[in-house]
């Protein structure tokens, strides 16, 4: 016989150390697995918990009116009292500075419009509070932000002609 090795023993070498490696790799995912070391796995936050309105306004929605090119409603949930419920809104900067309108920035502080409690299954209330802006200025952009005077939304930006162009698409 020859020293030389033929070629079909290399192969079945390599699908040994391989299928050694792959049962190794198994066998050490098992180990170190977060059962492995008694981890439970995370709990169920309770939904009462998840979906309770909080002081920062959520569920944020830009409602169009009968003409939205020249006014906008917008609706929001937060713990907010009616008395405290406030939109401001101001045409649109470029950009505004570090997330705040400028110091030379006309800004309209609005009360809420209304403002509903909505009793829940999950034993609190939700109150959604509404603000019209009116006398808009169409083909302007605009950015608002709604909350309570001291916890306020990210400020958003809305183009009332865009909504206009998109509710006559829709008719």
């Amino acid at each position: 016989m020859t020293d030389q090795k033929l070629p079909w023993r290399i192969g079945a070498r390599r699908a040994k150390i391989v299928a050694i490696g792959a049962a190794a790799l198994l066998v050490g995912g098992v180990a170190l697995s977060p059962a492995a070391f008694g981890d439970a796995p995370p709990a169920k936050f309770p939904a009462a918990e998840i979906h309770k309105p909080s002081p920062v306004p959520d569920r944020i929605m830009l409602t169009p009116t009968a003409t939205p090119s020249t006014s906008q409603r917008v609706t929001w949930r937060a713990e907010a009292p009616a008395e405290w419920a406030r939109a401001e809104i101001l045409e649109a900067p470029r950009a505004l500075v570090g997330g705040v309108p400028s110091s030379t920035s006309v800004v309209t502080r609005l009360a809420a419009l209304s403002s509903t409690p909505v009793n829940t299954t999950l034993g609190y209330a939700s109150t959604y509070h509404t603000v019209e802006f009116t006398n808009l200025k169409p083909d302007t952009r605009y950015t608002y932000r709604v909350g309570d005077g001291t916890n306020w939304s990210e400020w958003i930006d809305f183009a009332a002609t865009l909504v206009d162009n998109l509710m006559r698409g829709l008719r």
